[in-house]
């Protein structure tokens, strides 16, 4: 079985309901390491750069696993505490969200099924 064809029946086997979050954050956390990497490049070469607020901003909409490989892979912003410390409430307030639509879901999918 060829890759594609792997991730599609994998992908494939995931209910929708959790589907949906998961290409989400997979989306967002490419589209962030792309962010990440580009002020990186603007950081070393000078230029204009792209303001930490909307560094943030892409790690609270979901982008927080891709700001995180950025962060590792690249140096970037990993020795301004201030900016890590803004990463991991990042961090937290999407797993807590993450964790309480779980939950929700969960009891619903119980009640919907007594």
């Amino acid at each position: 079985m060829k890759t594609p064809f792997l991730l599609l029946s994998i992908v494939s086997s995931i209910p929708f309901t959790f589907a949906i979050p998961l290409v989400w954050y997979v989306l967002l956390s490419m589209i962030t390491v792309a962010v990440f990497a580009h002020d990186k490049r603007a950081a070393r070469r000078q230029r204009r750069r792209v303001p930490e607020k909307r560094l943030h901003l892409l790690e609270l909409i979901g982008g927080f696993p891709g700001a995180w490989i950025a962060i590792t892979l690249f140096h970037h912003k990993s020795r301004k505490p201030s900016f890590l410390f803004m990463s991991v409430l990042c961090t937290l307030v999407n797993v807590a969200v993450a964790f309480l639509l779980i939950l929700l879901l969960s009891t619903t999918a119980a009640s919907d099924g007594s």
